[in-house]
C-alpha cells in the first residue's frame, strides 16, 4: 500500500507541473466513490452491487481459465479481456480498480471523509468476493488455502 501512496504523490507532482492545474472536484485522483464521488453519480447500493458482481465475474474467469482442464494458451487472453470489460463497465460507475492498493493509495493521499467511507465499503466488497471464491471452490469441489 505504501507504493500506491507514493505513486499518488508522483502523479500529483506530475499534475501540478501543468500550468492552471488545480486539485479540485468531487473525485480527486480517480478514487473509488459513490454518490457525488462517483463519476456518474451512482448510489452506494448501485456501486456495491456493480463492484461485487463485476469482481465475481472476473474471479470466475480467472478460476475457469487457470483450471487444469482449460487450455493454457488462452488463459492470458481470457483474463485480459475480462479485465478490460470489467474496467469499461465499472469506470463510469465507481472508478473500479480491481486492485485494493490502487483504491487505497489515492484515498490515503487525500483526507476526505466521504473517501474514507467509500474505502470501508470497497474493502468489504473484496471480502465478499473472497467469500464468493471460497463458495465457488466448495461448489466445484476444489480445495483452497487462503
Amino acid at each position: 500500500m505504501l507504493e500506491a501512496i507514493v505513486a499518488v504523490g508522483l502523479i500529483y507532482l506530475i499534475a501540478i507541473g501543468k500550468p492552471g492545474f488545480t486539485l479540485s472536484g468531487s473525485n480527486l485522483l480517480a478514487t473509488n466513490g459513490f454518490g457525488v464521488h462517483s463519476p456518474e453519480g451512482y448510489s452506494l447500493t448501485a456501486c456495491l452491487v456493480a463492484e461485487v458482481a463485476l469482481i465475481f465475474v472476473f474471479v470466475i474467469v480467472i478460476l475457469g481459465s487457470t483450471d487444469g482442464r482449460a487450455p493454457k494458451d488462452f488463459a492470458l487472453l481470457a483474463i485480459g479481456l475480462a479485465l478490460a470489460l470489467v474496467h469499461l463497465i465499472s469506470t463510469p460507475i465507481t472508478n473500479l480498480s480491481v486492485n485494493p492498493a490502487r483504491s487505497t493509495g489515492p484515498c490515503c493521499g487525500r483526507i476526505i471523509s466521504a473517501s474514507v467511507v467509500a474505502l470501508g465499503c470497497f474493502i468489504r466488497e473484496f471480502w465478499v468476493n473472497r467469500e464468493s471464491k471460497l463458495w465457488v471452490d466448495r461448489v466445484t469441489a476444489k480445495t483452497t488455502t487462503l
